[in-house]
């Protein structure tokens, strides 16, 4: 909901808490979130050792050695070293959030990831 005038907000997503840290002052402080607690959903199942063949300037990619299906929607699949989000599938193709930046199949993974927004004016995050 804010962040601290003072210091910054540690999300601590075993615990399930948000802390304000100040100096070696720590305060368990639910005024900065919504929902008291925080929880961040699990990553679920991996799908380790897809290949994946990825044309530059395309959101289409191609896999194999991975079953295709709904449950994809919404994973994240690592390319060139980012993490890109995969909004649609068909046959054996995703369509990801954004282009990949270059031509190769590669073998990489697909797993789940939590979205956290961060807004507002004249924001500096160093943390």
């Amino acid at each position: 909901m804010s962040l601290p005038s003072e210091g910054y907000l540690e999300i601590d997503s075993f615990h399930g808490e948000v802390v304000c840290v100040n100096g070696n002052t720590k305060t368990l402080d639910f005024e900065y979130h919504d929902e008291g607690y925080m929880t961040l959903a699990s990553y679920g199942a991996i799908c380790h050792e897809v290949m994946a063949t990825t044309t530059a300037g395309s959101k289409t990619v191609t896999l194999s050695n991975c079953k295709v299906n709904d449950r994809l929607i919404g994973k994240y699949i690592r390319l060139n070293n980012d993490w890109i989000k995969i909004d649609a599938v068909a046959d054996n193709t995703i369509t990801l959030a954004s282009a990949a930046a270059k031509s190769e199949t590669a073998t990489t993974k697909i797993t789940g990831m939590n979205e956290i927004t961060i807004s507002g004016d004249n924001l500096q995050l160093n943390k």
